[in-house]
């Protein structure tokens, strides 16, 4: 009856059973349909810890903790390392309806992990599964927008500096790249770093680049032998490249330190550098040996003050005297030497033994045995003579060794003199506003950016109107002044 009446499926044969022995008419149920059975989607296994960051305090070398660094916030990855593991999804179990039809569960999730192997990573697979592989050695890269795993060379963080977030950082990376904000008070240690967003903390970089994309503001970024560049503003804050460049486009109220610096517009600033290139500068307090400005202006009632460093030839002319000195000294030793080498060169006795024996050894001459016992009573006689005229002969030699190497001494340090000199230099191409212009003197042997001369020029620059030769005072008209040779000339 049921089989009639399309039941298919699912029949409870028992209650079927008990109904018809029952013999009486009731509502039962008598069949079933199967609810078909759910699948697994695909998922993604860890295969290394090094996936995860450690944002436990740094554990400094003493022992003790420190609470502003993570231990290990961007994670190294070697190369041929298994990072993820794809889990395949299963498909689940069909069911049934009474009437005999299948019911098809819903298909599990499933993703190609091709789209999830970033640049340095590759997909791996295996008879067991499919894995991303890092490719080369380098730092992991999680991006959240583009759901990929990278391994790169340089490290990308786009979640900024803060304490929260990062801490201070000690990079051991060349390579790094920050998309977020480095909030104040926190610092940055590296080597190649770009900041696309603003800077209001500290950046050190060991011999590096330092690019600011965007701005900073009341922060340092210092690079000893490097350059810093910043795209956006500099206000409040302190750049220092001593053995290199810094280059911005505006900058108020600043500090910019630099073998060469240069500025587009410079307001209220101090720059100190060997070289610098400033399009426009209002109010600024500017030190330099090669000083080179488009316009200057004053600020409200601030006055641009330049400062050209003349190199102090003193202690290179003591030096110059000192080897000048040294270099009379050996020519009057060597002198002495060769007058007591021809008063023995000139005795008949010396010379003829001199002579027989250059030629004995050459094997020139040969000896009979009466002139060989006559040659060796010669010897035992003129030895000492011969071996005293070697022994100064050899001094000679040594003493002529050190008179060259003083001589090119002598020759450095003029050609050193000469180019300190030749290069100190200023122009201003329009005057316009109040601006005044100084030689002060700095010490020619010692780097020019070394920490105790900037500190001489940063008082000179203070006591400005106490201090140095006056060059320019005015506010119009141009200004171009070359120091050569020492002496002092301007137009």
């Amino acid at each position: 009856d049921l089989w009639i009446k399309g039941i298919r499926f699912g029949i409870d044969a028992a209650t079927v059973r008990r109904a018809i022995a029952m013999g009486e008419t009731a509502r039962i149920e008598v069949a079933r349909w199967l609810e078909p059975t759910s699948g697994k989607d695909a998922s993604l296994e860890e295969q290394t810890e090094a996936l995860h960051r450690d944002n436990s305090p740094r554990i400094l070398a003493n022992g003790r903790i420190d609470l502003r660094q993570f231990k290990n916030r961007f994670p190294q990855i070697a190369r041929n390392v298994r990072l993820i593991k794809k889990v395949p999804r299963v498909l689940g179990k069909p069911g049934r309806q009474i009437t005999g039809e299948l019911v098809e569960p819903s298909l599990p999730a499933d993703f190609d992990l091709t789209a999830l192997s970033g640049p340095g990573t590759r997909v791996e697979r295996t008879k067991e599964a499919e894995y991303i592989v890092s490719d080369h050695d380098g730092f992991l890269n999680l991006d959240s927008k583009s759901n990929q795993v990278s391994v790169t060379d340089k490290i990308v963080s786009r979640e900024g500096i803060s304490l929260r977030t990062t801490g201070d950082l000690s990079l051991a990376g060349d390579e790094y790249e920050e998309h977020g904000e480095v909030q104040e008070q926190r610092v940055v240690e590296g080597k190649h770093m770009t900041f696309h967003s603003d800077v209001f903390g500290t950046i050190v970089s060991a011999g590096g680049r330092i690019r600011i994309l965007s701005n900073i503001a009341g922060g340092k970024a210092s690079s000893h032998c490097g350059e810093i560049v910043v795209s956006g503003r500099v206000s409040r804050a302190r750049l220092e490249a001593p053995d290199g460049d810094v280059s911005v486009r505006e900058a108020e109220g600043s500090l910019l330190i630099g073998g060469k610096v240069t500025v587009e517009r410079a307001v209220r600033c101090r720059i100190i550098a060997d070289t610098v290139e400033v399009r426009m500068a209002e109010g600024c307090l500017i030190a330099g040996r090669t000083v080179h400005v488009g316009s200057t202006r004053s600020w409200h009632e601030t006055e641009t003050r330049i400062s050209v460093l003349v190199p102090d030839y003193a202690s290179i002319d003591r030096r110059l005297a000192e080897l000048r000195a040294q270099l009379a000294k050996l020519d009057r030793i060597i002198a002495t030497k060769n007058q007591e080498i021809e008063v023995y060169k000139t005795q008949p006795e010396v010379a003829s033994y001199l002579a027989l024996e250059a030629r004995i050894r050459q094997g020139a001459v040969s000896l009979t045995p009466a002139q060989e016992e006559n040659w060796n009573r010669a010897v035992a006689q003129l030895a000492p003579v011969a071996r005293r005229l070697t022994a100064l002969t050899t001094e000679v030699g040594k003493l002529w060794e050190d008179r060259e190497m003083r001589s090119r001494e002598i020759d450095d340090v003029d050609r050193e003199r000469a180019a300190v000199g030749a290069a100190t230099a200023c122009t201003i191409d329009s005057v316009a506003g109040e601006t005044m212009v100084r030689a002060i003197r700095y010490q020619a042997d010692t780097p020019l950016l070394a920490e105790a001369q900037v500190e001489n020029i940063k008082t000179g620059m203070k006591e400005f109107s106490s201090t140095g030769e006056r060059l320019f005072s005015g506010d119009k008209g141009r200004f171009s002044w070359r120091h050569a040779d020492g002496e002092a000339s301007a137009e």
